[in-house]
């Protein structure tokens, strides 16, 4: 709670959802399973669901700009490639 306070009052942002110390995410881990799958009813799953939407939600609205800044940097990479090959 206090490394979430310093960095709001940075401006830098946080993601909503905390992770609990909850036995099934060592449970699962030492069956090679996931909270998902050790126990899909649980906090421990709930936690992780929660987790994944919010990623998804950042991963949307970062998607254009970086789609379209990956774009850019093949055009540009193919280019220079091209003229290295002309220079030969």
């Amino acid at each position: 709670e206090q490394a979430t306070a310093v960095l709001h009052r940075l401006t830098v942002p946080v993601c909503p959802v905390t992770l609990g110390q909850r036995a099934a995410f060592g449970d699962s881990g030492a069956l090679g399973q996931t909270a998902l799958e050790f126990d899909p009813h649980g906090r421990s799953a709930e936690e992780i669901r929660q987790l994944y939407k919010y990623t998804c939600s950042i991963l949307e609205n970062t998607a254009y700009s970086i789609s379209d800044k990956s774009t850019s940097l093949e055009t540009d990479y193919g280019q220079e490639s091209r003229s290295r090959r002309s220079a030969r």
